[in-house]
């Protein structure tokens, strides 16, 4: 190859390399959009299932205390009762 031949085949060979930097670069960041939506969605889905476990621990709590409550109000629905009975009779 002559001198000049050789000029133009580095030159054509920078516009390769050059062209596929380009091409790699907008397949990175392709490539980090999906990655990044993919961990959006992992840790949505994630904190959708916490928040359902916790919605159970809540209402699980709160059925307890309903529970605690109610037989709390029935031992002193009775109380009175008895001492009503203990008093008219």
């Amino acid at each position: 190859l002559t001198v000049s031949q050789l000029r133009v085949r580095v030159v054509q060979l920078a516009a390769e390399i050059k062209e596929r930097t380009k091409w790699e670069a907008v397949r990175l960041k392709e490539f980090l959009a999906m990655k990044e939506q993919e961990t959006a969605d992992k840790y949505m889905e994630l904190m959708q299932k916490q928040r359902l476990e916790l919605e159970e621990i809540l209402a699980r709590k709160l059925r307890e205390q309903e529970d605690a409550l109610t037989r709390q109000t029935n031992s002193i629905l009775q109380q009175k009762e008895l001492g009503i009975d203990a008093i008219v009779t």
